[in-house]
């Protein structure tokens, strides 16, 4: 498996950024439930740098696909644990499969916004079978734009960039209590 996995995290206010972090990590660690995340969490987990108030992942070769999904329960803990606003961001890319995760969440005001999006392709290529040029990535893709081939001058219309859709963002409102 080589897949990488960058997080960055900003808190505002006057909560100490540390204890933000290490509530992080516990509860990273405490998802952790079969032997290949036992192994590679705690390396995301070592991984973080802080900065200020910013909390930094920068291409860990540590987690799955599968352990993006601890991210929400985790972030839910934070806001229920600090009440103080911040904003998360995070990517996973697999070089096996080309699969991708996007998650971007924010707390403010007693609710999490969670988004999340992923596919196994978000890349828009080419459909001439003597091309298959990169046009555009799925989160600079404009649905009402027309893109043309960089290679061949060919206008490829949507259905073609993405024939298994265009990924979009799942969006969910959190309420913190």
């Amino acid at each position: 498996m080589e897949a990488y996995t960058s997080m960055h995290m900003t808190v505002k206010g006057r909560v100490n950024v540390n204890e933000v972090v290490v509530l992080l990590k516990n509860e990273l660690m405490k998802k952790a439930n079969d032997r290949f995340s036992k192994k590679y969490v705690p390396v995301f987990c070592n991984d973080m740098k802080v900065y200020g108030k910013e909390v930094d992942v920068d291409e860990s070769c540590s987690l799955s696909s599968s352990e993006m999904e601890y991210f929400k329960d985790v972030l839910t803990t934070i806001a229920e644990n600090f009440n103080c606003e911040f904003t998360f961001s995070a990517n996973h890319y697999s070089c096996n499969c080309g699969y991708e995760e996007y998650i971007e969440a924010s707390y403010k005001n007693g609710v999490l916004t969670y988004k999340d999006m992923a596919s196994e392709d978000m890349g828009g290529w080419c459909s001439d079978e003597d091309c298959g040029e990169y046009i555009i990535h799925v989160l600079d893709y404009d649905p009402s734009k027309t893109y043309t081939c960089p290679e061949c001058g060919r206008v490829v219309p949507e259905e073609e960039l993405f024939p298994n859709g265009v990924p979009t963002w799942e969006v969910e409102e959190i309420r913190i209590k």
